[in-house]
């Protein structure tokens, strides 16, 4: 009876917190990530990334796993994470809320570990597997942007602040940042409330019934009660369980915002197969399905791409650009070509390039018609491979920027930065 005890309560009391548990491999992953990179290990919000002139427009490559539309067949695509958007072009496109964690998009972006498994020995033993010993690098990704209720409640207390605050002496953007979290764990705590009432009842019928049929004889009209009161509860569970099979349906959708329903679809390798995505969506590295990060910046049409190849290729059979290229004919976005000679193949190309004496290549990018019926101007691309190239003695030049001008302020739009004490020696792709 004791460790009846201990083990319903341990449940009830970890139902809010049940997806801290189950992704410990993700946090410490997000912890030692801080610490590497983010100086003084501190977090960075998106919102703080937006609003600085000097920060580029960050962009992920990620992946997500078992949710398709009825017409598709792959139950996994290449998902885009950007400091203003999130989505891709089977869940549509979202946009991120200012206080997201960079931290953690970064982890979700780098989750290569289970993303592995889940792509290339997608089988029920190893999801059993990896659910037991909590082995989550990536994360449950809310797409949706919060409720009005969340924002209502954020929006009530930081207007009651900046009331307050004044007679303090400070002010509210002193404090705000680490604020930020009111909403988004309101938002979580609604999401998950709707399909947490049925365990808590469970939980608590459980819990009853224990004490009915422990405080009595064997026999006893009360051992009735306690039957009744187990089944009840283990109906309910099972009830819960099933109808999360269904959550497609609009009226059971609020199913999908329970960590413990969707750690069950995950373990059963449930597929989430309707026209629009689910609230959550799992999220992992993208890296196992185009490594070079290109296709964020081909589906944009951009007309000049630098990308760096740093994975594992010791014979520089260049697969990550001959894969990205497959690709990219399968989605009828562009072709590549050399810009030297452009009726050659690309593939003599690639195969030139191991014994060539340079560090990259520069190709032409050839856009297809879009949907609008009109062809945008080919781009270019320089594609550098990390490798020491024979007879590489140049030594490191200085930074483009100097620590002077990275603090100074930024100039105006259309105005030329001023010149710095010495000329910056650039070098020449062309």
């Amino acid at each position: 009876n004791l460790l009846f005890w201990i083990c319903t309560v341990g449940a009830i009391l970890t139902l809010p917190v049940y997806d801290a548990v189950q992704k410990l491999a993700h946090l410490y992953y997000r912890r030692a990530l801080k610490r590497a990179f983010f100086v003084d290990g501190r977090d960075v919000k998106l919102d703080s990334i937006v609003n600085n002139p000097y920060c580029p427009n960050l962009m992920f490559g990620a992946c997500v796993h078992d949710y398709r539309k009825p017409w598709e067949g792959d139950n996994h695509v290449d998902f885009t994470i950007s400091s203003l958007f999130v989505g891709c072009s089977r869940t549509g496109f979202f946009r991120n809320p200012p206080q997201v964690s960079l931290a953690r998009l970064m982890t979700i972006a780098g989750a290569a570990t289970d993303a592995t498994f889940l792509l290339n020995a997608d089988v029920l033993a190893i999801r059993f597997f990896l659910a037991v010993i909590a082995l989550r690098f990536g994360d449950f990704m809310r797409i949706i942007p919060d409720g009005p209720m969340s924002m209502r409640v954020e929006g009530r207390i930081a207007h009651t602040l900046e009331r307050e605050l004044p007679r303090t002496g400070a002010s509210l953007d002193d404090i705000w940042d680490h604020q930020h979290w009111i909403s988004r764990w309101l938002q979580g705590f609604l999401d998950r409330l709707p399909a947490a009432c049925p365990f808590f009842v469970g939980h608590v019928m459980l819990l009853v019934g224990a004490t009915i049929g422990g405080t009595n004889t064997e026999g006893a009209p009360a051992c009735e009660s306690y039957r009744v009161l187990v089944w009840l509860s283990l109906c309910m569970y099972m009830a819960v369980a099933v109808l999360s099979f269904f959550a497609y349906l609009k009226p059971l959708q609020w199913l999908m915002g329970s960590p413990m329903i969707q750690q069950l679809q995950m373990l059963f390798m449930h597929r989430y197969i309707a026209a629009h995505p689910p609230p959550y969506l799992y999220i992992s590295d993208g890296g196992l399905i185009e490594p070079l990060g290109l296709f964020p910046l081909l589906r944009r049409r951009l007309s000049q791409i630098i990308v760096s190849d740093a994975a594992e290729d010791p014979e520089l059979s260049m697969r990550c650009l001959r894969d990205a290229a497959a690709i990219c004919r399968r989605e009828h976005l562009c072709s590549f070509y050399d810009l030297r000679e452009p009726h050659r193949d690309i593939e003599f190309v690639l195969r030139d390039f191991p014994d060539a004496n340079t560090g990259f290549l520069h190709l032409g990018i050839r856009y297809e018609t879009g949907r609008d019926g009109t062809r945008p101007p080919d781009g270019q691309l320089y594609y550098i491979r990390m490798r020491l190239v024979p007879g590489d003695t140049l030594t490191p030049t200085r930074a483009l920027l100097t620590e002077t001008e990275l603090l100074g302020a930024p100039p105006r739009p259309g105005q030329a930065p001023p010149a710095g004490p010495e000329e910056t020696r650039r070098v020449d792709l062309s």
